[in-house]
């Protein structure tokens, strides 16, 4: 929509296209900064997303560990999602971190794990379980 009212290369140009839009909205005399509202839904919405997003890590860590769900633990994995808030000072740390120290560490685990389990399975030879007959006009029946 944002490239059907403004066109391609303001689109491009601006950082929050959907924001420059709704300023733009007025109804009237009595209805205007309705972005006050798009801002509410905004954050509300990240709020709600990053709360779900903290549960579901938060349970698979605690399920992978077996520890049982206490408001004990929620306090711990809160506590640990703030501090690691504070290990950039900033975004463009974090960002330059992102470009030279995690692609040169992230790429070679992400390559090296599935090759290593496919040659592992390679050399076990996959062993693929054979069917009788009996076995194999069941499964095509049934």
């Amino acid at each position: 929509m944002c490239t059907t009212v403004f066109g391609p290369e303001l689109t491009a140009r601006l950082s929050y296209p959907t924001y420059a839009l709704v300023q733009q909205i007025r109804i009237g005399e009595f209805l205007e900064r309705t972005e006050i509202v798009l801002v509410g839904i905004w954050i509300m919405g990240m709020f709600v997303k990053v709360g779900l997003c903290l549960l579901a890590a938060g349970l698979a860590a605690r399920h992978s560990a077996g520890i049982p769900f206490t408001p004990w633990s929620v306090a711990a994995q809160v506590i640990a999602a703030l501090a690691l808030t504070q290990l950039w000072p900033s975004f463009n740390s974090q960002a330059s971190w992102a470009v030279s120290g995690l692609t040169p560490t992230v790429l070679p685990i992400q390559l090296g794990i599935p090759l290593l389990l496919l040659a592992v399975g390679g050399l076990r030879g996959w062993p693929v379980p054979k069917r009788n007959r009996k076995d194999r006009a069941s499964h095509e029946l049934g």
